[in-house]
C-alpha cells in the first residue's frame, strides 16, 4: 500500500481509530507515541514527506485518543491487540526494523572506515 492510500485510510478512519485507541492502556499508547515520534525524526532526516504526513496523522490520533481516554475515563481493555485491529500500524514495526538495519549498516561502514584509516596510518 502506498503512502497516499495509507493517508487516505487513516483520515477516513480518524474517528474510529481514536475511539478504538482510547481503550488501550496509557503505557501502550505512550510507547506507540514514542515510536511514532522517532519515526518522524527519521522521515524528516530522509526527507520522506509522504511518510512524514502519515506519521503526523497517526501521532495526532494517538494524542487525541489519550485525551479522550482521560476526559471520558475510558477503561483499558487489555484483550485488544493494537496491530491486529489497525493493520496500518504494522508499518511502525516495519519502519523500526528498517531503522535498526540502517543503524547496523552505518555502524558496520563506520567501523570499516576507521579500520582503513588506521591501516593507512600504520
Amino acid at each position: 500500500m502506498d503512502y497516499i492510500l495509507q493517508i487516505t485510510a487513516a483520515l477516513n478512519k480518524d474517528v474510529e481509530n481514536i475511539a478504538f485507541l482510547s481503550y488501550f492502556p496509557e503505557g501502550k499508547l505512550d510507547k506507540k507515541l514514542l515510536s511514532i515520534r522517532q519515526q518522524i525524526e527519521v522521515a524528516k532526516k530522509n526527507k520522506l514527506t509522504d511518510a512524514l504526513e502519515l506519521l503526523k496523522i497517526w501521532e495526532q490520533q494517538v494524542i487525541e485518543a489519550k485525551s479522550l481516554k482521560q476526559e471520558l475515563q475510558v477503561k483499558d481493555n487489555p484483550a485488544l491487540d493494537l496491530n491486529f485491529y489497525l493493520p496500518e500500524l504494522e508499518v511502525y514495526d516495519m519502519l523500526e526494523k528498517r531503522q535498526e538495519l540502517l543503524k547496523q549498516r552505518l555502524n558496520k561502514d563506520s567501523t570499516a572506515e576507521a579500520e582503513r584509516k588506521t591501516n593507512k596510518s600504520l
